[in-house]
Protein backbone atom coordinates (compact mmCIF):
# COMPACT_ATOMS: atom_id res chain seq x y z
CA UNK A 1 0.00 0.00 0.00
CA UNK A 2 1.45 3.08 -0.98
CA UNK A 3 0.74 7.25 0.05
CA UNK A 4 -2.50 7.63 -1.63
CA UNK A 5 -3.72 4.73 0.28
CA UNK A 6 -2.98 6.41 3.43
CA UNK A 7 -4.21 9.18 2.30
CA UNK A 8 -7.44 8.02 1.62
CA UNK A 9 -7.94 6.56 5.31
CA UNK A 10 -6.23 8.75 7.17
CA UNK A 11 -8.96 11.03 9.66
CA UNK A 12 -7.40 13.68 11.33
CA UNK A 13 -10.49 16.01 12.55
CA UNK A 14 -10.11 19.62 12.98
CA UNK A 15 -10.98 18.60 16.99
CA UNK A 16 -9.29 21.74 18.51
CA UNK A 17 -11.35 25.64 18.23
CA UNK A 18 -10.11 29.10 18.55
CA UNK A 19 -12.35 31.30 20.55
CA UNK A 20 -10.33 34.33 19.56
CA UNK A 21 -11.41 33.48 15.75
CA UNK A 22 -14.15 31.53 16.20
CA UNK A 23 -12.91 28.40 13.79
CA UNK A 24 -11.86 25.08 14.49
CA UNK A 25 -8.23 23.41 13.55
CA UNK A 26 -6.56 20.67 14.00
CA UNK A 27 -2.87 20.74 15.71
CA UNK A 28 0.62 19.68 14.61
CA UNK A 29 -0.16 17.15 17.72
CA UNK A 30 -3.64 15.94 16.07
CA UNK A 31 -2.38 14.60 13.10
CA UNK A 32 0.75 12.92 14.26
CA UNK A 33 -1.98 10.84 16.50
CA UNK A 34 -3.99 10.12 13.21
CA UNK A 35 -0.81 9.17 11.50
CA UNK A 36 0.36 7.04 14.20
CA UNK A 37 -2.84 5.34 14.34
CA UNK A 38 -2.50 4.21 10.91
CA UNK A 39 0.53 3.55 10.61
CA UNK A 40 -0.66 -0.09 13.03
CA UNK A 41 -2.83 -1.26 9.76
CA UNK A 42 0.01 -0.02 7.08
CA UNK A 43 2.76 -2.91 7.90
CA UNK A 44 6.16 -2.00 6.69
CA UNK A 45 5.33 1.96 6.14
CA UNK A 46 6.91 4.85 7.63
CA UNK A 47 6.46 8.83 8.63
CA UNK A 48 9.01 11.11 9.88
CA UNK A 49 8.98 14.51 10.42
CA UNK A 50 12.39 16.86 10.37
CA UNK A 51 13.42 20.00 11.24
CA UNK A 52 16.55 22.38 9.82
CA UNK A 53 17.49 26.01 11.56
CA UNK A 54 18.00 28.23 7.84
CA UNK A 55 19.16 32.10 7.70
CA UNK A 56 17.33 33.85 5.27
CA UNK A 57 18.91 37.20 5.05
CA UNK A 58 18.90 38.27 8.92
CA UNK A 59 16.00 35.98 9.29
CA UNK A 60 15.48 32.41 11.46
CA UNK A 61 13.66 30.03 9.74
CA UNK A 62 12.30 26.55 10.67
CA UNK A 63 12.23 24.04 7.70
CA UNK A 64 10.16 21.04 8.69
CA UNK A 65 10.65 17.60 6.22
CA UNK A 66 7.74 15.14 6.19
CA UNK A 67 8.16 12.12 4.78
CA UNK A 68 5.85 8.67 4.28
CA UNK A 69 8.61 5.66 2.90
CA UNK A 70 5.61 3.03 1.64
CA UNK A 71 6.25 -0.91 1.92
CA UNK A 72 8.08 -0.40 -1.36
CA UNK A 73 10.66 2.15 -0.04
CA UNK A 74 9.05 4.67 -2.13
CA UNK A 75 9.45 8.12 -0.49
CA UNK A 76 7.02 10.44 -0.53
CA UNK A 77 8.47 14.12 1.16
CA UNK A 78 7.03 17.56 1.97
CA UNK A 79 8.18 20.78 3.48
CA UNK A 80 6.31 23.44 5.84
CA UNK A 81 8.32 26.61 7.06
CA UNK A 82 8.10 28.64 9.90
CA UNK A 83 9.90 32.18 10.62
CA UNK A 84 10.86 32.75 14.54
CA UNK A 85 9.61 36.52 15.31
CA UNK A 86 11.69 38.38 16.36
CA UNK A 87 10.44 38.01 19.96
CA UNK A 88 7.06 37.24 21.67
CA UNK A 89 4.96 38.85 24.25
CA UNK A 90 5.35 36.45 27.46
CA UNK A 91 7.14 33.99 25.74
CA UNK A 92 10.67 33.08 26.35
CA UNK A 93 12.95 31.84 23.27
CA UNK A 94 12.47 28.57 23.59
CA UNK A 95 9.02 29.21 23.30
CA UNK A 96 9.53 31.19 20.12
CA UNK A 97 11.04 28.34 18.69
CA UNK A 98 9.03 25.81 20.05
CA UNK A 99 6.12 27.77 18.20
CA UNK A 100 8.18 27.74 15.08
CA UNK A 101 9.30 24.14 14.75
CA UNK A 102 5.11 23.23 15.67
CA UNK A 103 3.66 25.19 13.02
CA UNK A 104 6.26 24.51 10.29
CA UNK A 105 6.29 20.65 11.10
CA UNK A 106 1.95 20.84 11.19
CA UNK A 107 1.99 22.37 7.67
CA UNK A 108 4.46 20.10 6.60
CA UNK A 109 2.59 17.12 7.21
CA UNK A 110 -0.87 18.53 6.18
CA UNK A 111 0.93 18.65 2.56
CA UNK A 112 2.52 15.42 2.87
CA UNK A 113 -0.79 14.02 3.34
CA UNK A 114 -3.37 16.40 1.50
CA UNK A 115 -4.59 17.89 5.04
CA UNK A 116 -6.93 20.99 3.45
CA UNK A 117 -6.26 23.80 6.93
CA UNK A 118 -8.61 26.48 5.54
CA UNK A 119 -11.67 27.58 6.14
CA UNK A 120 -14.75 26.34 3.59
CA UNK A 121 -14.69 28.26 0.85
CA UNK A 122 -18.45 28.48 1.01
CA UNK A 123 -18.74 30.25 4.43
CA UNK A 124 -20.07 33.76 5.16
CA UNK A 125 -16.61 33.80 7.44
CA UNK A 126 -14.45 32.78 4.57
CA UNK A 127 -16.11 35.02 1.91
CA UNK A 128 -16.10 38.22 4.08
CA UNK A 129 -12.06 37.55 4.87
CA UNK A 130 -11.02 36.32 1.28
CA UNK A 131 -13.65 36.84 -1.17
CA UNK A 132 -12.26 40.28 -1.96
CA UNK A 133 -9.08 39.52 -1.65
CA UNK A 134 -9.36 37.28 -5.23
CA UNK A 135 -9.48 39.79 -7.98
CA UNK A 136 -6.25 41.06 -7.16
CA UNK A 137 -4.14 37.81 -7.90
CA UNK A 138 -5.93 37.45 -10.74
CA UNK A 139 -7.05 33.58 -10.93
CA UNK A 140 -8.10 30.91 -8.61
CA UNK A 141 -4.85 29.17 -9.09
CA UNK A 142 -2.56 32.57 -8.36
CA UNK A 143 -4.55 33.11 -5.23
CA UNK A 144 -4.55 29.26 -4.12
CA UNK A 145 -0.80 29.58 -4.06
CA UNK A 146 -0.73 33.06 -2.69
CA UNK A 147 -3.19 31.33 0.41
CA UNK A 148 -0.52 28.85 0.83
CA UNK A 149 2.46 31.53 1.25
CA UNK A 150 0.51 33.03 3.72
CA UNK A 151 -0.43 29.81 5.65
CA UNK A 152 3.37 29.31 5.27
CA UNK A 153 3.83 25.83 3.69
CA UNK A 154 3.55 26.13 0.06
CA UNK A 155 6.69 25.44 -2.09
CA UNK A 156 5.51 25.10 -5.51
CA UNK A 157 3.83 21.59 -5.06
CA UNK A 158 4.69 18.64 -3.78
CA UNK A 159 7.47 16.87 -4.44
CA UNK A 160 7.31 12.93 -4.59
Amino acid sequence: MGIEDFRAKLVAPKSQYNNFGHYNYRSLEDITMAVKTLLKSFKGCQCQLDYDAIMVGDWHYIKATASFIDEDGNKTVAHGFAREPESKKGADVSQITGSAISYAGKYAMNALFLLDDTKDADTEEYQSQYGSQQNQYGNQQQFNNQQQLDNGYYDGGFNQ
